[in-house]
């Protein structure tokens, strides 16, 4: 029995010491996201913001790839309301109302790459968030100015999702590397806290660009 177990160990051993490339880098983007509800989101918009920070990454030489980011990620939707009178026709300008949720997020991932200089790579993973600040911005309304509110009570303060990812990678030498990325990622957990019955969910894409260095190289 301890043969088996011994082998196994130097198996994976030999998995996370040799071949294996480290890369710590930066990356930046912009996200597209929206929400699913129980409720009628039908002329709901997307929320069009940022995403960005550290991204941390091992390669080996058998194409496989495991790796983890620190992202500052900006989430959320928008609603067009156009009041109207008692017979339908408009007397205000359309209404536009803002949820916004900003989390710092913690993506971990693992997948497989092909090519050497220039790659293609596709990535699964989750997504735990840490909720920062949530808010709503209303557009000005007749004489009433635009209004920002926090809801952060109302909100929970953690998040869980699923991510897919495809991007490509550009060797500019042996240590540096810049890539480009499109993730599609979708909550598995609803936002709202359980006081209100809900089960909204938060799914959006991001487009990013980045660079990599290697480091700590075997």
């Amino acid at each position: 029995m301890k043969r088996p177990a011994i082998t196994f160990y130097l198996f994976l051993c030999s998995i996370f010491t040799f071949g294996q490339s480290h890369f710590l880098g930066i990356s930046g983007g912009t996200s597209w996201t929206k929400i699913t509800s129980n409720f009628d989101v039908s002329n709901f918009n997307f929320r069009n913001s940022i995403s960005g920070g550290i991204v941390y990454e091992y390669q080996f030489k058998n194409n496989f790839q495991i790796g983890a980011d620190l992202l500052y990620a900006q989430r959320g939707f928008k609603n067009k309301i156009q009041f109207t009178d008692e017979f339908g026709n408009p007397y205000i300008p359309i209404t536009t109302i803002e949820q916004h949720y900003n989390y710092v997020s913690l993506p971990i991932k693992c997948g497989l790459r092909i090519g050497k200089r220039f790659s293609g790579f596709f990535n699964i993973g989750v997504v735990p968030s840490l909720l920062l600040k949530a808010e709503v911005t209303t557009s000005a309304i007749g004489n009433t100015p635009a209004q920002n509110n926090d809801i952060s009570e109302l909100v929970k303060k953690t998040d869980l999702a699923g991510l897919t990812e495809i991007g490509a990678n550009f060797a500019i030498n042996k240590e540096v590397l810049v890539f480009a990325s499109f993730v599609y990622q979708n909550s598995l957990t609803t936002y709202y806290n359980n006081s209100i019955n809900s089960k909204n969910r938060q799914w959006g894409m991001t487009l990013s660009i980045g660079a990599k260095r290697t480091f700590l190289d075997k």
